[in-house]
């Protein structure tokens, strides 16, 4: 068999269940799970896994037995190439932009919005399995190439500066002035007049027009003036708004460009900091993948919690797909983790439009808009409504014969030892669990049988 080991996934399944306290509603043993260790996990490896539901904390991969769990966990991902900013989204840029302007941060609010996706919810098995990976039997031929990454940069800073109260100054100043204009204005509008008897209307003449009409039909008329002189203004694109940051400002949060002028980093797992001149505020981790960038986890610095860096690290990192998916064409998407109908805190993740939940049963994408009413009925659904939708990812008879065991330091296929082991069935349900692209590339290592 010609695998080389060292550019391969090599994983220990977990038999059974995982049964464990559930970290969104909170019940005892309602979330249920398949998992597995994955000692090493190649990127394209990962990106197939995770467009079938399954999702990983570090080392740890599981996906959630989704028709008997309590909270059902969609994967979730946006389409960034035709991404729309909401007027919520454009208000935390603007909220940030003008912070990093003035240097004002109002205290009393609170982050309403979670990071994108939570370890602290998962369950992780303490006593994870131990992998000996020498002196294995194999014939050393390149089968899967895993991606790489780089250490992230901080960006360039700047010294921070003092508010004023100038504006209140000035403002204040105006509105009296402004009092005073309209006192002397009003007073001369208002005299008396004897009234004299008149004839009435003129029944020859059309009716007047009431106020409100006429006010209607002057904007009519200077809409069409306007629309016949001008042309049409294209709405703001997501970088523009980020980038509408002032050289003035007190404070600087910029982002450093790749090292060697490269437009990405390359593949593999990173930290996006976020540097406030000489202060670290937030910290992003995310997967670079094939098709795009996978959001783990956020943390900031909660003095900052005002600002809504949630929301702000979310929009950035949809920035940064859209910068890496210029160069790559593939490289469409942002996956925000698990979408979770039934927990109010996931679902803004819903709102970075358009975004699209994985189907449990075809594995295909559905825009969110429709899977809403079938959630509200029911917390699990087959949210592909074609009937005769399949799943063309499942593996034949002859894909699970093929995978790829470690077993007392030799690489076999299953096919040679189907028939010694007490459950046959066993890889006939994980493959329908993996699907067919990882059924070829997965090694599963096993210590006894």
């Amino acid at each position: 068999m010609n695998v080389d080991i060292d550019k391969s996934s090599v994983v220990q399944w977990f038999d059974g269940q995982e049964k464990h306290r559930c970290g969104y509603c909170k019940h005892s043993d309602t979330s249920i799970t398949h998992g597995m260790w994955a000692e090493s996990l190649t990127v394209d490896d990962y990106q197939n896994l995770i467009d079938r539901g399954w999702r990983r904390s570090g080392k740890y991969c599981y996906k959630s037995i989704m028709d008997q769990t309590c909270c059902p966990l969609y994967t979730i991902r946006c389409d960034v190439v035709n991404f729309n900013l909401s007027k919520s989204q454009k208000k935390n840029i603007k909220k940030v932009n003008k912070f990093l302007k003035d240097g004002v941060i109002n205290k009393e609010t609170t982050e309403t919005i979670d990071s994108i996706e939570s370890e602290s919810h998962l369950h992780i098995p303490k006593d994870h399995p131990a992998f000996d990976l020498t002196n294995i039997n194999t014939n050393n031929v390149d089968n899967v190439l895993s991606g790489y990454s780089n250490d992230s940069q901080k960006p360039s800073t700047s010294k921070k500066g003092v508010t004023t109260n100038e504006k209140c100054e000035r403002l204040e100043a105006l509105v009296d002035q402004s009092c005073d204009t309209e006192n002397t204005s009003s007073q001369k509008s208002i005299t008396k007049s004897s009234c004299k008897e008149g004839l009435g209307a003129d029944p020859n003449k059309p009716p007047c027009k009431k106020a409100k009409l006429l006010r209607i039909e002057r904007k009519k008329a200077k809409g069409a003036s306007v629309q016949k002189n001008s042309t049409p203004v294209q709405p703001k694109t997501i970088e523009e708004f980020l980038e509408e940051m002032s050289i003035d400002n007190k404070n600087k949060l910029r982002p450093k460009r790749f090292p060697n002028n490269e437009e990405g980093p390359g593949y593999g797992s990173f930290h996006q900091q976020y540097w406030l001149n000489e202060k670290l505020i937030a910290v992003g981790v995310i997967d670079i993948l094939p098709k795009g960038v996978s959001s783990v986890y956020f943390f900031y610095d909660p003095d900052y919690a005002s600002l809504t860096l949630g929301t702000y690290g979310s929009l950035r990192e949809v920035e940064l797909t859209r910068k890496i998916q210029k160069s790559l064409p593939e490289f469409s998407y942002y996956y925000m983790g698990f979408y979770i109908h039934s927990c109010p805190k996931m679902r803004y993740k819903g709102k970075l439009t358009p975004s699209y939940l994985v189907c449990p049963e075809t594995y295909t994408w559905i825009p969110i808009e429709k899977c809403l009413n079938l959630l509200e009925a029911n917390k699990y659904s087959r949210l592909n409504e074609d009937i005769d939708a399949l799943d063309f990812n499942i593996p034949s008879e002859e894909d699970i014969l093929q995978i790829k065991i470690i077993y007392k330091r030799s690489l076999l296929y299953f096919r040679d030892f189907k028939n010694f082991v007490e459950d046959p069935d066993r890889f006939r349900k994980i493959g329908d669990l993996i699907g067919k692209k990882c059924c070829n590339t997965l090694i599963f290592y096993e210590n006894s049988w």
